[in-house]
């Protein structure tokens, strides 16, 4: 049995639009004052990031002296801006476009692109833990073409991986570059050549993969398309269509939610004016509609989302309804939906652009935005905290596996309204959740659903009378092995492994067969020592998934040929 506790909540509430320190929003901070323009990273940067100490930083682009350069300055979470403003780009020229991330080590590392020898190049600079900057900017993109747009994010590996749009082979497309201990990759390509594809941002998922979005030129205009990376076989070779509506679409960004969901926010301009579009995918399953994410009566553009340990999904943009372009923001709960009302950041009476957003340990949220409210574009931050204060606390929550699946159990220190459990496996969230019997302050619930022999995950999701939700967890466990002789589980959803005793001399056969006398789809009987195994997924020789209904598994040992009855569940 395993037990691990992690709690995380959630609570519904509006903000009002305001720039004090009002409705969870601390006062506007300013970061930057020099007589220079300062600009941030467009909608693929990532201009602010907090580190597990609680320490923000934020960097830049500024030409206080003259060349555009990459500046960094960091808040103390209880002496704030401490540091003074330090360039770290060494003789840029039209520096953009910088992002921060923080090391797996504590340290820093900054790509953005300049055109100090010509062409646009993507460099980086990294600062160690103990603080200090590489005396030397390094050349990530080595092409003698413009490369821009700069995305980077670390893997479950500590593995640095970077993307940009590069025009060395007959316009832009995206390549990718990847940093290790031993040194880095050669840059290559991962969009089509046939093709112009801007604007690509990668990003983690939950089971060691990472994804990728960008837009590109298709023969209804520009499309949002996707692409997914797993360590052991790099990035797909086909891309994803993610809109497919006849309009405008792009400057899409993405988030993975705990339970594994992607969700994808871009511009689109099908209701005339650029509003803000969302659709999300569960593991396994396909794209979702399309949603109208702002219903504001000008242009909406630029979403940067990011989701907390609880699943909360946090968003701001750029909106044009006071006739600026204004910094809003808006925030999405398991418990109650979208906010009914968005919240306005930047003053709504001067310009303010290109905001960037991060969330920390506590779910506090942290924003930045060039803006022109004293006359020059500067730097602004703004800080929410307790947006989702604490619901429901946990005793107990234990996953344990059995002979008809894996139990889960739970306690918890008062009466919820609901309770949900979220279900993974060790092949990653598959996105299933069950809403468990009853609404007690502890619970029990057998998941019969399970291959034998493979781990699972749950966490467990209560919503309190207040609306506010909590998620707890992971849990895992190991579904015990199937009985020799026998189809578990039976019936089943996903999978039905049956475990044959391997017979003294010859092989093992098995196919399944409909109820009507069909052959469904042959099964490879795999070693397994002193038996093997046979796996049916539930679908046919072609590849789809079969109705629900009984089926028969044939298996053939030793000159004999035995029957197993098995019933596939309905979707």
């Amino acid at each position: 049995m395993i037990r691990i506790v992690v709690a995380a909540c959630a609570l519904a509430g509006l903000l009002s639009g305001v720039t004090g320190g009002e409705g969870g929003w601390s006062a506007l901070e300013q970061i930057t004052v020099d007589p220079g323009w300062s600009g941030l990273a467009s909608s693929n940067g990532t201009a602010v990031a907090v580190a597990t100490d609680g320490r923000v930083h934020v960097v830049w682009h500024d030409e206080r002296e003259g060349s555009t350069e990459v500046y960094y300055r960091s808040r103390d979470p209880l002496l704030g801006w401490t540091e003074p403003e330090t360039p770290i780009s060494h003789g840029a020229v039209d520096a953009r476009n910088a992002s921060v991330l923080v090391a797996p080590d504590g340290g820093l590392v900054v790509i953005w692109e300049d055109r100090r020898t010509g062409p646009w190049v993507v460099y980086r600079n990294v600062r160690t833990p103990d603080g200090a900057w590489l005396p030397a900017d390094e050349i990530v993109s080595e092409s003698s073409a413009d490369a821009r747009k700069p995305s980077a994010v670390f893997d479950e590996a500590g593995r640095l991986h970077v993307v940009w749009q590069d025009a060395r082979e007959n316009g832009y497309h995206v390549y990718t570059r990847r940093y290790d201990a031993s040194g880095a990759t050669e840059p290559e390509p991962i969009t089509a050549p046939s093709r112009s594809a801007w604007n690509p941002y990668v990003g983690r998922g939950l089971a060691g993969d990472l994804h990728m979005t960008w837009h590109e030129t298709r023969s209804e205009g520009w499309k949002i398309l996707h692409k997914e990376y797993r360590a052991s076989a790099g990035w797909d070779t086909t891309a994803e269509l993610i809109t497919q509506f006849p309009s405008t679409s792009w400057d899409a960004r993405f988030i993975v939610d705990p339970a594994g969901l992607l969700h994808v926010f871009w511009a689109d301009d099908r209701a005339e004016n650029f509003e803000i579009y969302y659709k999300k995918k569960y593991p396994g399953h396909p794209w979702g509609d399309d949603k109208q994410f702002t219903t504001a009566a000008n242009t909406s553009s630029g979403p940067r989302p990011v989701v907390d340990a609880a699943g909360n999904m946090h968003v701001v943009w750029e909106d044009f309804r006071t006739g600026l372009s204004t910094i809003f923001y808006k925030k999405i709960t398991a418990a109650t939906g979208w906010d009914r009302q968005d919240t306005r950041l930047s003053d709504g009476i001067s310009t303010a652009w290109d905001p960037s957003i991060t969330v920390d340990g506590r779910g506090d949220i942290h924003v930045v935005w060039s803006g022109n409210s004293t006359g020059n574009f500067e730097i602004f931050y703004r800080a929410g905290r307790d947006l989702i204060p604490t619901a429901i606390a946990l005793r107990r929550f234990d996953a344990t596996p059995a002979e008809s699946g894996i139990r889960i159990e739970w306690e918890l220190e008062e009466t919820p309204v609901s309770t949900t459990i979220l279900r993974g496996s060790e092949d990653g969230p598959d996105g299933r959740s069950i809403q468990t019997p009853g609404n007690g302050r502890s619970g029990r619930w057998v998941d019969r659903d399970v291959v034998p022999g493979r781990e699972y995950e749950y966490r467990l999701l209560a919503i309190d009378r207040e609306g506010a939700s909590t998620i707890f967890g992971p849990v895992r466990a190991r579904a015990l092995p199937a009985p020799v002789g026998k189809a578990a589980p039976n019936p089943f959803g996903d999978a039905v492994v049956v475990r044959w005793p391997r017979p003294a001399s010859g092989g093992v056969s098995a196919d399944v067969w409909d109820v009507r006398g069909r052959r469904v789809v042959p099964l490879e009987a795999r070693d397994g020592g002193d038996h093997v195994t046979l796996v049916w997924d539930g679908r046919s020789e072609d590849g789809r998934r079969v109705a629900a209904g009984r089926y028969w598994i044939r298996v053939t040992a030793a000159g004999r040929t035995t029957a197993v009855s098995v019933v596939r569940r309905p979707d």
